[in-house]
């Protein structure tokens, strides 16, 4: 089972936080958008809904979504809204998104992208979206 720990990277063990545990908490800010869950998944939340975490376990989002990632299913952690995106052709700005939230959630801090980074690939994601690529 999951621990606070778990959820809220480097900044817990250390007990500071830093530019790059903002990056972290920006990233689980950016799958609970996508995906339309709580940064913590309870049992109660996850097996009614479609995309169960395996044996019902409390996870969180970026474990869960890494797990789907892993196993080619990512499509499942869409939240239905955004799942008209897919069906308007949009798949590919969606993974982008997903990868850049998942590079911004890794454990080593010092393997995050920094914000400006973040907010740049976010940038060039909004231009390709607005030119039709």
């Amino acid at each position: 089972m999951s621990n606070i720990n778990d959820w809220c990277g480097d900044s817990c063990e250390t007990g500071h936080l830093t530019a790059r545990s903002d990056v972290y908490s920006f990233g689980v800010v950016m799958l609970e958008l996508i995906t339309g869950r709580q940064p913590i998944i309870t049992p109660m939340n996850s097996c009614i809904n479609k995309g169960q975490v395996s044996d019902c376990e409390s996870c969180t989002v970026v474990e869960w979504v890494s797990s789907l990632i892993k196993e080619k299913r990512v499509h499942e952690a869409y939240h239905d809204v955004v799942k008209e995106s897919v069906e308007r052709g949009k798949e590919l700005q969606l993974l982008k998104f997903v990868e850049l939230a998942i590079a911004c959630t890794v454990e080593v801090s010092d393997l995050r992208p920094s914000i400006k980074e973040a907010s740049i690939a976010l940038e060039s994601m909004l231009l390709q979206s607005d030119s039709g690529t």
